[in-house]
């Protein structure tokens, strides 16, 4: 009985290292794929359309901040925005 008992306590605790491993393999696998098809192709059609998302080029100018472009807004829809 107490080998019965020590084998199933072995077992037990073989197959939860084994899960263990198997939902690590899994959990890689299925970030890789993420990664690829997520961040891969946007990249990859983001090179193919010439689009620079952080546009940080070095220049002599002292800030990245950019002028925003007010187009036919007057004083009366500044004022409330909301």
């Amino acid at each position: 009985m107490e080998r019965l008992n020590f084998f199933f306590r072995g077992f037990k605790v073989g197959f939860g290292e084994l899960g263990h491993g198997v939902s690590k393999l899994i959990n890689i696998f299925l970030l890789l794929l993420v990664y690829i098809f997520g961040v891969g192709l946007i990249s990859i059609s983001s090179k193919i359309r010439k689009k620079n998302f952080l546009n940080m080029k070095p220049s002599e100018v002292s800030t990245y901040w950019t002028d925003k472009i007010n187009r036919n807004k007057n004083l009366e829809d500044s004022s409330k925005p909301f």
